[in-house]
């Protein structure tokens, strides 16, 4: 939040719900060592929870996700793979808070 106090700015943290995506799914690979995705969405998560944000990390592969083969909205209501289901109830928390 930003607040206008005379001719400075303040900024006071407001705490967010924040949903790290993992976008590589690659399991064996150059380079080394592998996945460097987790590393890196690992980083992030324990940088932003170390700043107060409520942080959940989205791992395609430990979640076993088929969302790179077919989307949450093409599937009929109540029909999604359970983790799928999951993963979008989580970022549906996450964009309205």
């Amino acid at each position: 939040m930003i607040r206008a106090l005379g001719t400075r700015l303040s900024l006071a943290p407001t705490p967010l719900k924040v949903a790290v995506a993992m976008g590589s799914t690659r399991v064996d690979a150059p380079p080394r060592p592998v996945p460097l995705g987790r590393r890196a969405g690992n980083f992030m998560v324990r940088e932003l929870g170390q700043r107060g944000h409520d942080v959940i990390l989205v791992d395609p592969i430990k979640e076993n996700l088929p969302m790179l083969q077919k989307p949450h909205f093409a599937y009929a209501e109540g029909k999604a793979p359970e983790g799928l289901e999951a993963l979008c109830t989580e970022l549906r928390a996450a964009a309205v808070t």
